[in-house]
């Protein structure tokens, strides 16, 4: 079964949001945002999946069902929602700076990921600040619980505000989300 190298994931604000597997596919599936279950965790995009995105560029060539030959195709991942936050970083990450000076924290990023929970210092201005407030540009994600949307390059497509409503209003939670690199 094809596994994208590329995904949009969708997260909660509030990395400490915790949903239930079942009533996240509930939600979804009741927005029409999932198509037909492929495993316990995967699916194929629903009849809604094209209105609840804004795809960027001349003509995005994006197949929505399974493709022979494990050729590259759309899907929903959900996976099991964790007790834990969960630190996602991409590939592409983005630096992110130190909320006081503005530094790029390059040396601190694993402490970023590693502490999320925790304050650090910047190593320029000794200012202190939690790494859930730094912004990482849409490149990580910290989350208990998200949705992974697989085969989407960074900013290929956009969630829309209606989508976001509608999730916000399923889970009583706001969402946003991030491009990913594996």
């Amino acid at each position: 079964m094809f596994t994208a190298k590329y995904s949009l994931l969708l997260h909660p604000i509030d990395a400490d949001y915790f949903l239930a597997h079942q009533d996240l596919i509930q939600h979804l599936n009741n927005i029409g945002l999932l198509g037909q279950a492929r495993s316990e965790t995967r699916f194929d995009v629903g009849e809604q999946f094209l209105s609840y995105f804004c795809f960027m560029g001349c003509s995005p060539n994006i197949e929505l069902e399974p493709q022979e030959n494990d050729q590259p195709y759309c899907y929903i991942n959900i996976p099991q929602p964790s007790l834990q936050v969960q630190s996602i970083i991409s590939k592409n990450v983005k630096l992110p700076r130190c909320l006081h000076c503005k530094a790029e924290q390059s040396q601190l990023v694993r402490q970023l990921v590693e502490q999320y929970q925790n304050e650090v210092i910047c190593p320029e201005c000794s200012h202190t600040f939690s790494p859930n407030k730094v912004n990482w540009r849409k490149t990580a994600v910290f989350a208990k619980t998200w949705i992974e949307v697989g085969n989407i390059y960074e900013a290929e497509a956009i969630p829309n505000a209606q989508f976001l409503t509608q999730l916000e209003e399923a889970t009583q939670t706001q969402w946003k989300y991030a491009y990913i690199r594996f």
